[in-house]
């Protein structure tokens, strides 16, 4: 833990093949992967054979020097939208098989990703220097894209790169080779027989001049030249309309990926330049900056009905967000969207199939009804929302992540109606303790006959401690709903002339029904008995269908 209360991660004891990394160690915050020294899993240079997967929580800034150095069985690491740096040897022999490098990136050490399996990669716009051997020995790469002003390239940066067919420079500067570089010229881009490198308009004569004999290579008896063609510069797809940046996707519906406006209270438009707007969010960082740092400003935003969509990160961070709508027509809620705000009531549509990672986390919802399409509850769903009390879930509900319920002081009902038993995912049968971590006043509400099965499947999962007080969270039975005969006010069964009297009296104020005899009189649900109620109950007994 540094000064200022952030936490880094410096090493992983444990021995499950897929781990998350907690976004808190206590109450400290985890900014770091990685002590700099040696990776996650030993602390040291050696490798690791096991470990297949990594998710590392969006409060990381910063990935140390050879924080997953050849751990060779890791396929999947995420690099969250926060990242500032990656250190040497960061990746660097691993079986890494893809990596999404996030625009806040300024840093890259070397070897950061040699002999990785990753098969094409973007390096964003803030970082200028390619270190050594920043890709040597990548068997699979295919394709490298740079987006700004790269200044130095490194020895080896590029080396021995089979599969290797294209890089891209965007940038309008030159890069230069580093004195290292330029005293093994060979080296840079060494056996890389297939390579063309693509420049922007007019630079072509530069880049020559500039990496010289570095573009002369070998392999295998083979000799070639690479060759450098010049492209048309990339068409940025992002529009702006007054507050309001949008892309227009290939189906011809807009994306707001960004509101620049001041205003606290935002409507976004159901059309965009004559475009209808069908998601929100770019999937990399809140609608207010395009980023995933916080704004302090909004206080409510209205959709329109024209959206199905809400993306990854949408309103992320928001932290004065109080008030959002959900319109209708929304299938998916990307992760973390609506995550860290203020958001005070959510009402989930019929139409939602899909709830993304920590889509509500630490939200200030209390309660919440997931509809019936909503097949899995994922990783920490609604983890730390503080004033969430109840949570119905309508449908068949298959799975549910570690974490989804975790460290919610409030929750003291979450009611299953569905007919099949959700089942624990393996990462949260892994970390049974977390699924319903400190919920101490939790009951669950299950369908008749299905208690036995709900014990079963959670397990130890019910078991609960908060402050030294230790619970078994009870699964309880509901009674099956009593259907209710809309008219059979004397409730015997039938829809008779005996009701549509009792149902005129009580309109003519000689006699007064209330409770369920008012809910099973007022037949056309308007909310009073009238001579309207009485008439339909007489077509009802006279089998005359009602219109």
């Amino acid at each position: 833990v540094d000064a200022d209360g952030n936490a880094a991660v410096v090493q992983y004891y444990g021995t499950d093949t897929e781990i998350t990394v907690p976004d808190k160690m206590g109450e400290a915050t985890v900014t770091t992967i990685g002590g700099g020294g040696g990776n996650i899993a030993l602390g040291s240079w050696s490798g690791n054979s096991t470990i297949t997967k990594v998710t590392i929580p969006a409060t990381v800034t910063k990935i140390n020097t050879a924080a997953f150095w050849n751990m060779s069985a890791l396929t999947t690491v995420n690099i969250p939208a926060n990242v500032t740096e990656i250190g040497t040897h960061a990746f660097g022999k691993t079986k890494l098989a893809a990596a999404e490098l996030p625009e806040t990136l300024k840093s890259i050490g070397e070897q950061a990703f040699t002999e990785t399996k990753i098969t094409e990669i973007t390096i964003p716009s803030g970082v200028t220097v390619l270190p050594k051997m920043l890709f040597a020995k990548c068997s699979e790469l295919k394709k490298i894209t740079i987006k700004g002003d790269v200044e130095t390239i490194d020895e080896k940066a590029f080396q021995k790169c089979p599969a290797l067919t294209d890089i891209t420079f965007e940038g309008k500067n030159v890069p230069a080779l580093t004195d290292n570089a330029k005293a093994h010229m060979e080296e840079v881009f060494q056996e890389n027989v297939n390579l063309t490198i693509h420049v922007p308009t007019g630079k072509k004569a530069d880049y020559e001049a500039a990496f010289g004999d570095a573009l002369k290579v070998a392999k295998d008896g083979t000799e070639a030249t690479i060759p450098v063609v010049e492209t048309e510069a990339p068409v940025d797809p992002t529009k702006t309309s007054g507050d309001w940046k949008y892309i227009v996707e290939e189906d011809g519906t807009a994306t707001i990926v960004q509101y620049i406006g001041t205003a606290a209270e935002i409507t976004v438009p159901e059309k965009i330049d004559d475009v209808t707007v069908a998601a929100i969010g770019s999937g990399g960082g809140n609608i207010a900056l395009g980023s995933w740092s916080e704004n302090k400003t909004i206080t409510k935003v209205t959709l329109p009905a024209t959206v199905t969509k809400i993306n990854t990160a949408a309103f992320w961070n928001m932290t004065a967000l109080t008030t959002v709508n959900i319109p209708a027509n929304v299938t998916e809620i990307g992760d973390y969207a609506f995550g860290k705000t203020a958001l005070a009531a959510a009402e989930l549509p019929e139409k939602l199939t899909k709830l993304g990672v920590q889509a509500f986390t630490e939200a200030k919802i209390a309660e919440i009804t997931i509809p019936a399409g909503v097949t899995a509850l994922p990783n920490m769903l609604f983890a730390k929302c503080p004033n969430l009390k109840t949570v119905t879930v309508k449908g068949d509900v298959a799975t549910i992540d570690e974490k989804a319920f975790q460290k919610c002081p409030a929750l003291t009902d979450i009611y299953f109606e569905g007919k099949t038993v959700p089942q624990l995912t393996d990462n949260a049968k892994a970390k049974m303790e977390e699924v319903f971590q400190e919920d101490v006043n939790l009951t669950i509400h299950v369908p008749a006959g299905k208690k036995a099965d709900v014990e079963a499947a959670f397990g130890d999962a019910l078991k609960v401690t908060k402050d030294g007080t230790e619970t078994t969270i009870p699964v309880v039975e509901m009674e099956e709903p009593v259907e209710v005969l809309l008219g059979d006010i004397n409730n015997d069964g039938d829809v008779t002339a005996d009701d549509a009297l009792l149902a005129l009296q009580h309109a003519a104020k000689i006699a007064t029904l209330e409770g369920e005899k008012f809910t099973r009189g007022d037949i056309n649900e308007d909310g009073e008995i009238t001579a309207d109620d009485a008439l339909d109950m007489l077509k009802v007994a006279a089998k005359i269908p009602l219109e």
